[in-house]
């Protein structure tokens, strides 16, 4: 699991534009990690072998040498291919002001912690991403708060 935290000093957003704007964030960060790090569960990487970033558990060797004969790879959580294909299609982003979600089916639930590990230099680029995209939304004009001003006959310009 990921959370997020920043510090708003500026005196100019509401409390709906901030709600609106974490909302986008978490969705915009989670959006970017069903394309990018989703998929790199299911490749050869250092972070995918046993006792690497994600956790993954040693494969048996008779499981290994029949995946490679019969399917003629060995890349993880992936026999024939359906699980990573029925996952990355089916993964869907929910996201709150409070929180953002990657919901996939097609999961066994023994592959279900495997799914989900994240490791640290993801953690660190996702936060980065988060605080930037606040960062930017923050400064455009519709979620912060409008001044009203009149002019010399008391109408609202």
């Amino acid at each position: 699991m990921i959370s997020f935290s920043t510090e708003i000093t500026s005196y100019r957003l509401t409390s709906r534009g901030l709600r609106k704007i974490t909302r986008l964030a978490n969705r915009l960060t989670m959006l970017r990690h069903r394309n990018e790090v989703l998929p790199r569960h299911f490749e050869i990487n250092p972070e995918t072998r046993f006792g690497g970033g994600y956790g993954y558990t040693k494969r048996g060797r008779g499981y290994m040498l029949r995946k490679s004969r019969v399917h003629g790879h060995q890349r993880p959580l992936t026999f024939s291919g359906t699980m990573r294909r029925d996952v990355l299609r089916s993964a869907r982003v929910t996201a709150t002001a409070t929180r953002g979600r990657v919901i996939a089916s097609g999961v066994w639930s023994q592959l279900v912690p495997e799914l989900e590990a994240i490791t640290d230099d993801e953690k660190k680029e996702a936060a980065l991403y988060w605080q930037d995209t606040v960062a930017d939304l923050m400064s455009r004009p519709e979620y912060q708060k409008k001044n009203r001003v009149r002019d010399k006959f008391g109408k609202f310009i």
